[in-house]
């Protein structure tokens, strides 16, 4: 039987910056939801306030989830955090297959 991986948001607001902790597996199933929270967080973002997500206690992670991570990082919003594994999949180029 397989393990089944869960995804959580947690939202620190501050003010100099909001953080966005995600943890668990981030896969198609919650990209929707992740992207949603992002968006909204983002429409405050000045040059004195931005916005982090934080992937320390990211496990896994699908192609759908690695292309929104890929997506807000481009928009500007840093990712921190992550591990080596999680670090290594974001660097390497998208297949074939995958929106660039």
């Amino acid at each position: 039987m397989g393990l089944k991986v869960d995804c959580r948001f947690d939202v620190e607001k501050g003010a100099a910056r909001d953080l966005v902790r995600v943890a668990g597996g981030l896969t198609a199933a919650h990209v929707a939801d992740f992207l949603v929270l992002w968006e909204g967080l983002t429409r405050d973002v000045t040059p004195e306030h931005d916005v982090e997500v934080d992937l320390s206690d990211l496990l896994s992670v699908d192609a759908v989830g690695l292309d929104a991570l890929r997506r807000v990082a481009n928009a500007g919003t840093k990712l921190v955090g992550a591990s080596h594994y999680i670090r290594m999949k974001l660097d390497s180029k998208p297949s074939a297959g995958q929106a660039r």
